[in-house]
Order: structure tokens, then C-alpha cells, then sequence
């Protein structure tokens, strides 16, 4: 028993000796800092994306959130400098561009396993699929029973970052639906808060065919 307790402390020594963050961030450099230029690259020319706009026509599905994901969603104003807040913030978080382009400038003490998959997940993507906001006007609730409905208007267009070049794209409507149940202390917040819902599951459906197993791109 002796000679097992006397190896613990060595093997938890070795255990600990494994590359840190900034090893990993190292590794990673090169190829993170030519994807994170095609994709900054790709996402401003959405803003100014004047090509007539159609369904592209893709080889293979695309995948969204997981562990093989070769496509990321953002928001146009992602791109612009400085960052901007879209008129309808559909999408939940960027951390999959913020994460690994922070690290490089300062890998800090992040966890080297966690840094590892975000560069990993990072370097693997192949398309960006960028929402840009055409319209939007909120709705207006004009008594306790009727409001005057919301609507919101823009386009997703999908980039091949490797070639930098638009494969096309969908155009996306989304309204207010015809009946809202709302919390009567806070009518327009859950008015908006139903176009908000209603403009997530319109990019969902354009989206969906063009999906690994149809899985949604925002949840």
C-alpha cells in the first residue's frame, strides 16, 4: 500500500503539467487568425451586399451548434466597428467569434480544455449565415384589448468563407401574431417580446430544409 500512496502526488504532478491556455492558444494562431479574417471579411461585405438574392445551392447540409458544426449565425452588426445592436437581437450569443478571437489577444486563465473546442469549433466552420435587418416596426398596443401589430423584414445570407463569396440567401418576414397574451402591467414588452419569438422561428423554418436532420440554427 505504501509504494501506491507514494506515486498519488507524482501522478497528480504529471496530471497537472498539461499544455495551459496560452500553449493552446499558440497551437491554434495561425489557423484561428486566417479563419477569423474570412469571417470579419464575409460578415462586413453582408452589410453592403447588393447581389439579387436566391437560394443557394448547397453540396452538403448545414449544421449549426454542435460538436461538428460547419456553419455560424450572426448578426450583420456583429461585423461593424464598433459593434452595433441589432434592431431585433434574435440572436443569443457570439461566443463562438468572441471566445477564441479574445483569447488570442490574452488567454488569461481560461480552462485549456474549454479554449481547445472553441478553436477547434472555430477553425472547422466553412459558412456563415449572416441576418440583416431590412425593416422593423414595433408593435403598438392601443387599448387593453387590440394593438396595432409589428413587423420586421431581412434577408440571411450564407457565405462560403473559404472562397469569401456569397452562395445566396433567404428572404425572411415575421409579424406579430393575431392574438397575444400579454401581462397587462407590461403590454408592449410582451408584444415585442411575440414578434421577437415570431421573427426567431421564421429564420427556423427558411433554415430547417437546409439543416443536418432539420435541426433548427437558433433555439
Amino acid at each position: 500500500m505504501r509504494r501506491v500512496f507514494s506515486l498519488l502526488p507524482l501522478l497528480l504532478l504529471v496530471a497537472a503539467c498539461g499544455p495551459s491556455a496560452a500553449d493552446v492558444a499558440t497551437e491554434f494562431r495561425d489557423r484561428a487568425d486566417a479563419k477569423i479574417a474570412k469571417v470579419l471579411a464575409a460578415g462586413k461585405k453582408a452589410a453592403d451586399e447588393q447581389a439579387a438574392l436566391r437560394a443557394p445551392e448547397l453540396k452538403e447540409q448545414l449544421s449549426f451548434k454542435t460538436s461538428d458544426a460547419n456553419c455560424a449565425l450572426a448578426h450583420v452588426e456583429l461585423f461593424s466597428e464598433p459593434k452595433g445592436k441589432p434592431q431585433l437581437d434574435l440572436i443569443l450569443g457570439d461566443m463562438w467569434l468572441t471566445e477564441p478571437r479574445d483569447a488570442l489577444r490574452d488567454p488569461g486563465s481560461r480552462d485549456a480544455q474549454a479554449l481547445r473546442m472553441s478553436f477547434e469549433n472555430l477553425v472547422a466552420l466553412k459558412y456563415l449565415a449572416v441576418v440583416r435587418t431590412l425593416s422593423k416596426t414595433e408593435p403598438v398596443h392601443l387599448g387593453e384589448k387590440s394593438f396595432s401589430p409589428g413587423s420586421w423584414s431581412a434577408q440571411v445570407l450564407l457565405y462560403d468563407l473559404e472562397k469569401g463569396e456569397l452562395l445566396g440567401g433567404w428572404p425572411v418576414e415575421a409579424a406579430n401574431s393575431s392574438n397575444v397574451n400579454v401581462n397587462m402591467s407590461s403590454i408592449d414588452k410582451w408584444l415585442h417580446s411575440n414578434l421577437w419569438e415570431n421573427a426567431r422561428k421564421a429564420i427556423n423554418e427558411k433554415l430547417k430544409p437546409h439543416c443536418t436532420k432539420g435541426a433548427a440554427p437558433i433555439s
